[in-house]
């Protein structure tokens, strides 16, 4: 699984300029990017291919040196939060490896990312200051119905992805 580092994130860690990803499946690739808001940091974790956000606050100081686990952890509990089974994460992660960290994933992608930034902006819903997983802000980003896809939500294309790739029917309503 490849994470791409945009500069104002590299910047914020104080950390060296990542090399290019060699990833050829953007299901597996993510956009990391810090933004601050009301006077905390949110991280903002952008899949590459559908647009698919989980939103992360309430990082203390050390959590940022450890920003691997973290991302993995925030991408995980959001495809567990949107329906995936035991056996469709563990699936997910076996087939993309081990987490590294690159240069972002171009232009579309980086402006996927910024879309998804700019909608949050629009309406930056309050932080969930027990938690760091941002449920509210995530599931309202995914299920905002989007032009450029036909008027489906990120969290749809997700699933539809998840179901190509693996080859097999993953069920879930959907509770809009």
């Amino acid at each position: 699984m490849e994470l791409g580092m945009t500069i104002p994130l590299q910047k914020f860690i104080k950390a060296s300029a990542p090399p290019y990803g060699i990833e050829d499946n953007v299901l597996f690739c993510w956009e990391v990017h810090v933004v601050e808001v009301l006077e905390s940091q949110r991280l903002f974790i952008v899949n590459a291919q559908n647009r698919f956000t989980v939103v992360l606050g309430n990082m203390a100081p050390g959590e940022w040196q450890n920003l691997t686990a973290v991302v993995s952890s925030g991408i995980e509990t959001a495809l567990r939060d949107i329906g995936a089974g035991d056996r469709a994460v563990s699936n997910y992660f076996n087939q993309a490896g081990p987490a590294l960290w690159t240069k972002t994933h171009g232009r579309s992608p980086v402006a996927g990312l910024n879309h998804m930034v700019k909608h949050y902006l629009w309406r930056p819903l309050s932080l969930v200051t027990e938690k760091q997983f941002q449920r509210e802000q995530s599931r309202w980003l995914n299920r905002m119905p989007f032009k450029y896809f036909d008027y489906r939500g990120t969290e749809e294309l997700m699933w539809e992805a998840l179901e190509l790739e693996f080859n097999k029917e993953i069920h879930i309503e959907f509770d809009f």
